[in-house]
C-alpha cells in the first residue's frame, strides 16, 4: 500500500451526510484542522462593525434615560429613533440604527423585531415623506427641449 499525501480543503459542516465519512476517512488530528470564514460570517462580521456607532448611541441613550439596553420597552427604542431624526438625521442614517436596534434588542412586549413593529414601520414611512436622504430635485434632470430642437 503507497503512503500519499495531499491537501484536502472541504467545509467545516458536522450536519451534512457526509461529514462523519470525511472525518473518519481523514483521521485529522485537531490541530491540522483550519476554519475559514464563510461568506455569512464575513457578513456578520461587517454587519456588527457598521452597526456599532449606532450601538454605542442607542446604549448612551439606554443610560441617559435609565432603561435596560438590551430588553427596553418598546416607546424608549422608538423614542430614541425619534430624537435622532429631530437632531437632524436623515432616512438614510436612520435606518442602519432601526437595523442595528432590530438585530441588538429582545423586546419584552413582542416577539417581532423592533424593525416590523407597526410603530416603527410608520416612524419611518413618515421621516422617508418629510426628509428622505436624496431629494428628487437631485436626480432628475430637466431638459430644455427648445435648445435641442
Amino acid at each position: 500500500m503507497e503512503k500519499a499525501t495531499g491537501i484536502l480543503v472541504a467545509t467545516l459542516w458536522p450536519t451534512q451526510p457526509f461529514f462523519p465519512i470525511l472525518e473518519r476517512e481523514t483521521n485529522l488530528p485537531p490541530k491540522h484542522a483550519r476554519r475559514i470564514p464563510s461568506p455569512s460570517q464575513k457578513v456578520d462580521w461587517w454587519t456588527k462593525r457598521q452597526y456599532e456607532h449606532n450601538i454605542k448611541k442607542w446604549t448612551a441613550y439606554a443610560e441617559r434615560v435609565r432603561v435596560d439596553c438590551t430588553s427596553p420597552p418598546v416607546a424608549q427604542a422608538v423614542n430614541f429613533l425619534a430624537e435622532l431624526y429631530t437632531s437632524g438625521a436623515s432616512f438614510s442614517a436612520l435606518c442602519p440604527a432601526r437595523s442595528a436596534l432590530s438585530c441588538f434588542l429582545h423586546l419584552r412586549e413582542t416577539k417581532e423585531t423592533f424593525g416590523n413593529l407597526h410603530v416603527v414601520k410608520k416612524l419611518m414611512k413618515g421621516v422617508f415623506e418629510n426628509k428622505p436622504s436624496i431629494l428628487l430635485e437631485d436626480r432628475v434632470s430637466v431638459w430644455d427641449t427648445n435648445a435641442v430642437l
